[in-house]
C-alpha cells in the first residue's frame, strides 16, 4: 500500500520486532522514530528497508508522533507504539478505510494485554479508542504533552478490530511506567 506510512515510536523496545512484523501485514512503508541499538533488530529492519529516524527520547510519545507525521510522504499515516501489534483483521480494516476515504481520521480500539496474558476488558480499559489512522492533509499537530489529543481537520471514523497493546511485561515495569506517567501528569496539573 503506497498510500500509507506506518510510524512506530521506539527506543530499542523489546516488542519492536513483533510490532514491525504486524505492520508488514499492511505496508512495507514503515519508519521507526527514535533509536535501535540491537544488531539483530537492525539486521531485520535493513532486510525490509525500514528506516530508523533518530529522535531524542523525551519520555512521552507525543513529540515523536508529531515529528513522525512530518516524515511521511504518503496520503495516510498509521501510528503505532513498539509494544503494540496490528492483527490481520485490523490490517483489513485499515486497507478498507483508506480505499473508502470517508473520514479525515479514524480511531481504533486498543486491547490492553497485561503481562502478555491478561486482557483488561473491564474497568474502562476496553475499547479505549485511540486516534491512529490519519490523512496527512487533515493533520495539524500533536500537542507535546502526555496523553494529548491530536488536532485534525475533518470527521472522525472508527475501526472495529483492535490494536493489541502489550504494555507491561512484569510488575516492576508497570510500577516504573506509572511513576513516569504520574510525574508528567502531576506537572500538567500543577501548571494548570
Amino acid at each position: 500500500m503506497n498510500e500509507l506510512t506506518i510510524i512506530i515510536h521506539s527506543y530499542s523496545s523489546s516488542g519492536l520486532l513483533a510490532c514491525v512484523k504486524s505492520a508488514l501485514f499492511v505496508t512495507k512503508n514503515i519508519y521507526i522514530i527514535g533509536e535501535e541499538k540491537r544488531a539483530d533488530v537492525k539486521e531485520f529492519l535493513s532486510q525490509y528497508k525500514i528506516q530508523v529516524v533518530p529522535f531524542p527520547n523525551q519520555g512521552i510519545v507525543e513529540p515523536a508522533r508529531n515529528f513522525g507525521m512530518q516524515q511521511a510522504n504518503t496520503a495516510w499515516v498509521f501510528l503505532l507504539d513498539a509494544d503494540e501489534v496490528i492483527t490481520p483483521e485490523l490490517a483489513l480494516n485499515i486497507k478498507k478505510a483508506i480505499r473508502d476515504k470517508s473520514y479525515g481520521f479514524y480511531q481504533v480500539p486498543r486491547r490492553e494485554i497485561l503481562f502478555h496474558s491478561y486482557w483488561l476488558k473491564y474497568g474502562g480499559w476496553y475499547p479505549n479508542y485511540q486516534t491512529r489512522l490519519i490523512q496527512i492533509s487533515k493533520f495539524i499537530q500533536w500537542p507535546a504533552f502526555i496523553h494529548s489529543t491530536p488536532v485534525i481537520k475533518g470527521e472522525k471514523g472508527k475501526l472495529h478490530n483492535p490494536i493489541l497493546h502489550y504494555s507491561q511485561n512484569n510488575i516492576s515495569e508497570m510500577v516504573n511506567r506509572t511513576i513516569v506517567f504520574e510525574s508528567n501528569e502531576a506537572d500538567l496539573l500543577y501548571k494548570a
